[in-house]
Order: C-alpha cells, then sequence, then structure tokens
C-alpha cells in the first residue's frame, strides 16, 4: 500500500532535559508500505475522548529503515528487559 507524504524521522536527537509527561492516554495505529519506493512504518495517534473530535488523526510519523534501527537501538537502550522477548 503506498503512503502518503508525512513526516519521515531522519534523525534522532537525544534531550536529555526534555520534560517526559503525558495528559491522556491515546491509541496509537501503523502500517507498513512504500513511498517512492522506500518502505517505510507509518504511526499515528488518534484523539482522545476529551478531544473535540475523538479518534481523529492526532499526530503521524514514518520511520524507514535506517530510522527503524535508530529508534529499535534507542528503544532497547531504554527498556534492556525487552532484549529477551
Amino acid at each position: 500500500m503506498e503512503i502518503g507524504v508525512m513526516a519521515l524521522i531522519t534523525k534522532f536527537r537525544e534531550r536529555p532535559g526534555a520534560r517526559i509527561a503525558w495528559r491522556s492516554e491515546v491509541e496509537c495505529g501503523y502500517m507498513v508500505g512504500e513511498h517512492r519506493g522506500v518502505r517505510v512504518v507509518h504511526l499515528e495517534t488518534y484523539g482522545s475522548s476529551a478531544r473535540a473530535i475523538p479518534g481523529k488523526v492526532s499526530q503521524s510519523i514514518e520511520v524507514d529503515a535506517k530510522g527503524a534501527r535508530e529508534l529499535v537501538r534507542i528503544l532497547t537502550r531504554a527498556f534492556p528487559e525487552i532484549r529477551s522477548d
């Protein structure tokens, strides 16, 4: 399936001083597809029940193989216990 033009993450930058907090819990949908011959994973979150339009796509991002490798590295460093799963 062809994926539309969204924000393709090209670089991750650690930000130790960033604030970590969430206001609500939401669902994240994903799909795997191609755009211009490049395989990507598309992630999108949906508005919570407290939003004006619950369930509407709120944010969308995409990663290619390079971004996915970097994200896996970040996640396994943050959560060492997932390496055995």
